[in-house]
């Protein structure tokens, strides 16, 4: 199969040739970066997980930024490397079951809120980079089954988890 952008060969089960893949990933965090507030050193959380290793790279090629400071535990205006899947599971575990650790997640800032777990870890293998795989939590593995048998169900989730915001904000 041909990449659905350029015309060169695709990956194996994906839309997307290896540079396209990886252009995909990086503009998705880009964006997400420029959104944030930009005052100050960028401040992120490194924790050996894949996520954290794209953040980290993409991140460091951002020059807009003074300093990026790496850091192992929350602060306000925190780059937290929390993928698209992480941030679901987070979501239906405090709907379904009252869960709520207790932080502030308005004061933190998500750059991987639309990518997955499994694009970090193929963007990381691409890039030889080595990472701590995580292991899924129940929640997890339940919204990737779901999302095999129905393609685009992290996306909805997004979707449907930031009407709700609007609508809790008013």
């Amino acid at each position: 199969m041909n990449c659905k952008s350029c015309g060169k060969i695709a990956l194996e089960s994906m839309e997307l040739c290896r540079n396209c893949f990886i252009d995909s990933v990086e503009n998705k965090i880009k964006k997400e970066i420029r959104l944030a507030p930009k005052e100050g050193s960028m401040v992120i959380i490194i924790d050996g997980s894949a996520a954290s290793k794209v953040l980290e790279k993409v991140a460091s090629r951002i020059q807009s930024r003074k300093e990026l400071k790496k850091v192992s535990t929350l602060q306000e205006n925190t780059f937290v490397p929390a993928t698209l899947d992480e941030i679901n599971s987070e979501f239906f575990k405090k709907v379904f079951f009252r869960n709520n650790s207790g932080k502030n997640m308005q004061k933190l800032i998500f750059p991987l809120a639309k990518v997955t777990s499994e694009e970090c870890e193929l963007y990381c293998n691409l890039n030889g980079i080595d990472f701590e795989k995580k292991n899924k939590d129940e929640m997890q593995e339940m919204l990737w089954a779901m999302d095999k048998s129905y393609p685009g169900t992290h996306f909805s989730l997004k979707s449907s988890r930031d009407q709700l915001e609007k609508i809790r904000k008013g």
